[in-house]
């Protein structure tokens, strides 16, 4: 487990050095939670034999009725993944709700660099929330092709 304790250090690190974080807690060997506020928790789950960890914050679920438009756009996101550094979106499971997924490899991982990413992150997933809960999904003259720049996770 020497990756798991490398990537705690880093961890440690970071929640010292990072105002904007609330709280970090190890949830087991290989998976954190860093809380930046009562709604924003990154979940990170470190794959060691891939030398990756996962970070996964969930959005919350669209309105009933626009749950399909919600899914098609996301879907449309995920095909973006040249632009939104590989970010994608999931659905945890039927009606489950909306899950936004970035990896970051941990090879050459920094605090810096960490919490970098964290930070965007956290704030990504902040703006899709707001996207999801005020429905805007209804609106068909606002494609995925038209989003803001902002909804693009770059380290």
């Amino acid at each position: 487990m020497e990756e798991a304790e490398r990537v705690q250090g880093l961890i440690v690190a970071l929640g010292a050095a990072d105002d904007d974080i609330e709280t970090i807690t190890r949830n087991g060997e290989a998976e954190w939670s860093v809380a930046f506020d009562g709604d924003t928790i990154v979940t990170l789950h470190l794959v060691a034999d891939e030398a990756r960890l996962v970070l996964t914050v969930p959005l919350g679920r669209p309105p009933e009725e626009q749950r399909l438009a919600a899914y098609e756009t996301l879907l449309c996101y995920n095909m973006l993944w040249p632009e939104t550094g590989g970010v994608r979106m999931g659905l945890g499971g039927p009606h489950g709700e909306l899950v936004q997924i970035a990896d970051l490899w941990t090879g050459d991982l920094s605090t810096e660099v960490l919490g970098t990413v964290l930070r965007n992150v956290a704030a990504k997933a902040r703006m899709w929330r707001r996207v999801i809960a005020g429905g805007t999904f209804a609106d068909p003259s606002v494609g995925v092709g038209e989003l803001s720049r902002d909804f693009f996770i770059r380290a």
